[in-house]
């Protein structure tokens, strides 16, 4: 069984079983019709490219589901793709993918960022990262949810390529933030399409992709 994974900014630092997986960058369309896959594979869709370009339809994704190959998603267009197949054979993990299955994130535009075409780094904050943040923030009682409901009303008016970490520091603090709760939105433990990332990576390792 090959395991064939289209990831960007999500990619985890470490993971225990990244040396038989084969890396892509962010999937763009056409990526899955070209790929030469067998009855069995498990394909991972986790980043893709979306708004600044064309990333692979849900009939292209659909099209390889019909070829036997197990696909899956997370974090990011992976999520998007699993909601909308999910009754058509593809599965989805994590956070990021309940959130848009229950319509709580309704925006591609809170998944994407400013990347670094080179390394794929993000270069600006991913919105749905700091709604996670706003989230655990609330169940530590550091926030109230008028407050995370109004920083996430004014980082939405921002488009993704403004959202630096200093214009969505000031935003949340004209919410009503403590300077304490900010840093603690935006520690990278809260880089939720990561940690999805992850979960879905040990769940490929371990055999439970389903």
């Amino acid at each position: 069984m090959r395991v064939i994974a289209f990831i960007g900014p999500s990619r985890p630092r470490l993971l225990s079983d990244s040396a038989r997986i084969e890396w892509h960058g962010p999937a763009v369309r056409g990526d899955f019709d070209a790929l030469d896959v067998s009855e069995g594979d498990v394909v991972a869709l986790v980043d893709g490219v979306m708004i600044t370009g064309h990333s692979p339809s849900p009939t292209e994704c659909f099209r390889l589901i019909s070829r036997g190959v197990r696909l899956v998603g997370s974090s990011s267009l992976g999520a998007l793709r699993a909601v909308e197949l999910r009754d058509l054979g593809m599965t989805g993990y994590g956070w990021v993918y309940d959130k848009v299955l229950d319509r709580t994130v309704t925006c591609d535009d809170e998944l994407v960022s400013d990347l670094d075409p080179r390394t794929y780094e993000a270069r600006t904050v991913f919105l749905v990262n700091v709604r996670f943040g706003l989230e655990a923030a609330l169940a530590e009682g550091m926030l109230s949810p008028d407050v995370a409901r109004l920083a996430v009303s004014g980082l939405s008016e921002l488009h993704f390529t403004e959202r630096s970490r200093a214009a969505v520091s000031a935003v949340m603090r004209t919410a009503g933030m403590t300077s304490r709760a900010v840093e603690y939105v935006l520690d990278d433990r809260h880089d939720i399409k990561k940690r999805d990332a992850e979960l879905l990576f040990d769940a490929i390792a371990t055999g439970g992709v389903r």
